[in-house]
């Protein structure tokens, strides 16, 4: 044994880098902002609050943007999400047209495209099936 209790010969365990979720996050939603206003979007950031508060819009989202009259409301996720927020996210209420849904995953060696998937709920019809008449006729 050579001081500081290190044997010769025998590899140590590396010790796994602890990993800060909440700054993850907070990287994984700037990069979701940063890529939707290059495509000329307006961006609002939900932030975690003091100590890890959830601070989500409605509880849910972590991006709202908005470009000539459309609303995008954004659930960015790291690697995966559960199904049960899945659930969540699908099952709230919004138009279809000018009000999508979207969730984005990064995947931790990807972290320049996500996966983005366009969430549409029980109730809710495609965008594209939707045509302008059809709204025109409604109001």
């Amino acid at each position: 044994m050579i001081g500081h209790g290190v044997e010769v010969g025998k590899e140590q365990a590396v010790p796994k880098r602890r990993v800060n979720c909440v700054a993850k996050g907070n990287r994984r939603q700037n990069a979701c902002r940063k890529k939707l206003e290059s495509e000329g979007w307006k961006c609002y950031v939900a932030r975690r609050g003091y100590k890890g508060q959830e601070i989500d819009i409605f509880g849910l989202w972590d991006v709202i943007a908005w470009r000539e009259g459309y609303f995008k409301l954004v659930q960015v996720k790291s690697n995966y999400c559960k199904p049960d927020v899945r659930r969540e996210l699908k099952a709230f209420l919004c138009d279809g047209y000018f009000v999508h849904k979207e969730l984005w995953i990064y995947i931790d060696n990807d972290r320049k495209n996500p996966y983005v998937e366009e969430l549409y709920g029980p109730d809710e019809k495609n965008s594209d099936s939707i045509s302008e008449a059809s709204i025109l006729s409604d109001g």
